[in-house]
């Protein structure tokens, strides 16, 4: 039943992503706080599933880093050479320059990320049996502080390098993978009253919209980025109900759609991309209102997802990070 409710929080997560990824720009101040919890889910939910007791020697470790890097690596070239062969640039120099830096689609620096997260797991065991476990949760907002609001504050960018670096570092995302990780493995309890949780939820939502419409006054292009300061406590919210979700015993099997939906997420994160690149060349797809237009890209990666698993198959759907 919990792997049924880990499909069903994944499903989320990935209609998340979809709502973002066709939010118009004038809406996204205010729909955005209520989606973007979509990479912390998945990273959460990663954390939550890596079980400590499984990992008590090296051997054990490389077995996990294979596991955990490998999967992820491989479909990340693939579908990095397939975005580039779309780019009219130079494929050759381009294709390297998009592996190094993960440009070559909207979604693929999730995968740099979660590489990351995965190789600093020992670390994060170690830190979670520490009397300062909890100082880890302060690495993202700091992070967050130095690289995006003191270089706004003083009116300067990041350089390239730099720039590069932080769009595709795990610093700013290591609170919700440490966060599973504490919750899986039973360090830490999400305990709360529901009441207080939704009152908690309210006002974080109130003051993510308030940071976008403030970022927006000031000119500052994507104002509803997953990475904002009140970002984070509106991700406190729905990963504490989440926590909540994977406790109870409330049967999900029920729910075919969702359950599909959560099982195929991995690849309708890589499909979903290329589809609105597709899509967008067909004129009645434009004439879609939103959030219907997100109900067909999902709906229309789900079917390609699902086509090709039959004629490929399921070892090589997996390679080809379908599954």
């Amino acid at each position: 039943m919990k792997n049924d409710k880990v499909q069903i929080l994944r499903a989320a997560a990935i209609m998340a992503v979809i709502i973002i990824h066709t939010c118009p720009s004038s809406m996204e101040v205010w729909v955005r706080p209520f989606v973007n919890f979509a990479v912390a889910m998945f990273l959460f939910l990663s954390g939550y599933l890596t079980v400590f007791d499984r990992y008590s020697s090296n051997k054990q470790w490389l077995r996990f880093y294979w596991k955990r890097t490998i999967r992820v690596l491989v479909p990340y070239m693939i579908w990095t050479f397939l975005y580039t062969v779309l780019s009219p640039r130079n494929i050759g120099t381009r294709f390297l320059y998009n592996i190094a830096t993960a440009g070559g689609g909207a979604n693929l620096y999730y995968i740099f990320v979660y590489v990351q997260l995965a190789l600093l797991t020992p670390l994060f065991k170690i830190a979670s049996r520490s009397r300062y476990r909890f100082l880890i949760f302060a690495i993202g907002p700091l992070s967050l502080l130095f690289f995006k609001y003191l270089p706004l504050l003083h009116g300067h960018e990041l350089g390239k390098l730099t720039g590069i670096w932080w769009s595709t570092s795990c610093l700013a995302w290591i609170p919700y993978y440490y966060f599973g990780l504490l919750c899986g493995n039973g360090i830490v309890r999400a305990q709360c009253k529901t009441s207080w949780l939704t009152f908690f939820y309210l006002a974080a939502l109130s003051l993510e919209m308030f940071e976008g419409y403030f970022l927006q006054y000031h000119g500052i292009p994507n104002c509803g980025s997953q990475l904002k300061l009140s970002t984070y406590l509106t991700n406190t919210a729905v990963l504490f109900a989440s926590c909540r979700f994977l406790a109870c015993s409330y049967d999900v099997s029920g729910h075919k759609a969702l359950l599909l939906t959560g099982s195929f997420s991995f690849g309708i994160y890589f499909v979903h991309v290329l589809l609105i690149k597709i899509l967008r060349h067909i004129p009645i797809y434009g004439m879609i209102p939103f959030p219907l237009n997100s109900f067909v890209l999902l709906s229309a990666s789900l079917a390609a997802i699902i086509i090709s698993d039959k004629i490929l198959g399921k070892r090589l759907s997996a390679w080809l990070g379908l599954r």
